[in-house]
């Protein structure tokens, strides 16, 4: 069955598909074999939503001044974008090239962009060196000689590269790509994919790029061959679209192109008392797709933090619910750490087993992971259940059960009560026995913010109870379908 996008999706794309007029769009003016490109709403338009979200949220407001302090693009004020020179009617693009950052900026005045831009370089580090140009002006690095920047400014669009210096030299001569070619396609195909309407930046990120990066941050590296192949095929490209209207709302896809998907949902409710709710449901990946991550991860996948981490993953069939509850504790101290935060709150996990051994080998993580947590535990006694439970010297409790095949387990204040209650399908806020996933996604988790800053006792700190009383809700969802795998973030306000 085909999809459909969200009814104003098409007709809201900024100005990924929007006319430029006579004048040139910036997204044109950037090479066409980018690994990156990222393209942001003109400032004209953004100006009513962003004061909107600063309004209700002024710590957000560091993240523009940090565009404008470093491109003079005001995400605030069409006027203040103008007065540096700048079209505010036209939109801003970055992209990622052989190395180098390069950022498009629609031109209005080009005598003052060029000063203005000129400044900013200087005040990044970089010192410009006398060549007599107006039009392309090099700055180099004093503390990195392969490492320079260059400045282009036509009568419509700026170019600004920082990076290897062979890499910014190549944008000198660079002619504008053919109207509705080039990178723009990348981002404007990433937008109507991902069916988020109304959206205020997109972007696309090449596979090599993704892999470059998981490689340097995470460590993972492909398994050579034909499964090497395949995980880079399920990966795919990234491309993600996020709005800022109502709040922040961010859409991510990776794998294989594909037809228009359907409007995010609604972040998932919590029930009263429950601060944060997550439930994975892993069934819907392919047969050999997981064993294919882990293969990737390396050294860090098979940390031995639980005992046997191979025996565990195989005895776990891939669904589980964990959930953070409040707790009262008369006696609970000021919030210094995890185990004096779990004297106010207590967390809950059920997870499912496949037959067999599952239920041995989960009890027995359970039990090694109370050890390194000081806790001694003894069997649990009941007809019902199998399991163990235990309370450390500074009060922590920690208590684990099978039955069937699910593992419950919890930590906190009123574990033994909680795990039992979860195990029996009795928790309050948490209906039925876990994993209750029925949603059909991977992944799905809800949060309180609010909710945490009083279980937390507002740590004292002002700006935290002002910042979570902020936001109502924040939710996080994941799915797959058709090979592509969709990741949603949404940030409600109040």
């Amino acid at each position: 069955m085909k999809r459909t996008a969200c009814p104003a999706v098409v007709a809201s794309l900024f100005v990924l598909a929007a006319c430029a007029g006579p004048r040139l769009d910036p997204v044109r003016a950037l090479p066409v074999d980018v690994d990156a490109i990222a393209v942001l709403r003109p400032a004209g338009d953004l100006a009513d939503r962003t004061t909107a979200l600063f309004q209700r949220l002024p710590e957000a407001v560091g993240a523009a001044d940090l565009l404008r302090s470093v491109t003079g693009f005001d995400l605030r004020s069409a006027e203040a974008t103008r007065q540096q020179g700048l079209d505010p009617q036209r939109s801003l693009a970055i992209a990622w090239w052989k190395g180098a950052l390069v950022v498009a900026i629609p031109v209005d005045d080009r005598d003052i962009a060029s000063r203005r831009l000129g400044l900013r370089m200087a005040r990044l580090g970089f010192v410009e060196e006398t060549t007599g140009e107006t039009q392309i002006r090099r700055f180099h690095d004093l503390r990195d000689k392969g490492r320079g920047a260059l400045l282009r400014v036509d009568k419509d669009v700026a170019l600004a590269c920082v990076g290897p210096t062979k890499s910014c030299a190549g944008l000198q001569t660079l002619a504008p790509a053919a109207a509705g070619g080039g990178a723009g396609d990348l981002a404007v195909a990433a937008a109507v994919e991902a069916g988020l309407a109304d959206g205020d930046l997109s972007v696309w990120v090449g596979n090599d790029l993704l892999m470059a990066l998981a490689k340097r941050q995470f460590g993972l590296v492909p398994p050579g061959g034909a499964a090497g192949i395949l995980l880079r095929a399920a990966i795919g490209d990234l491309r993600l679209v996020a709005s800022l209207d109502q709040g922040l709302q961010v859409r991510a896809v990776f794998g294989p192109n594909g037809d228009p998907l359907a409007c995010p949902s609604a972040p998932a409710t919590l029930q009263s008392g429950v601060l944060a709710r997550a439930d994975v449901d892993l069934g819907s990946l392919p047969d050999g797709l997981m064993n294919g991550l882990l293969d990737a991860c390396g050294p860090a996948c098979r940390a031995d933090g639980l005992g046997d981490t191979s025996a565990i993953l195989k005895a776990w069939d891939g669904r589980a619910t964990v959930a953070l509850l409040v707790a009262s504790d008369p006696a609970a101290g000021p919030v210094t750490g995890v185990r004096a935060f779990l004297r106010r709150a207590v967390a809950v996990a059920g997870a499912g087993l496949r037959p067999s051994n599952g239920a041995s080998v989960g009890l027995s993580a359970a039990a090694l992971l109370a050890s390194r947590l000081g806790v001694s535990t003894l069997p649990w006694a009941d007809s019902d259940l199998e399991g163990l439970a235990g309370v450390a010297q500074d009060g922590l409790e920690v208590a684990a059960a099978t039955r069937g095949d699910i593992l419950v387990g919890a930590a906190g204040r009123g574990a033994e009560a909680a795990g039992r209650n979860l195990a029996l399908g009795r928790l309050a806020g948490l209906a039925g026995v876990p994993p209750v996933l029925a949603s059909g996604k991977l992944v799905r988790v809800a949060v309180d913010p609010s909710g945490w800053v009083e279980a937390l006792g507002g740590l004292g700190i002002e700006f935290v109870r002002h910042l979570a009383s902020a936001v109502r809700i924040v939710g996080v969802e994941a799915s797959l379908a058709d090979g592509r795998l969709t990741v949603d973030a949404i940030i409600r306000l109040r």
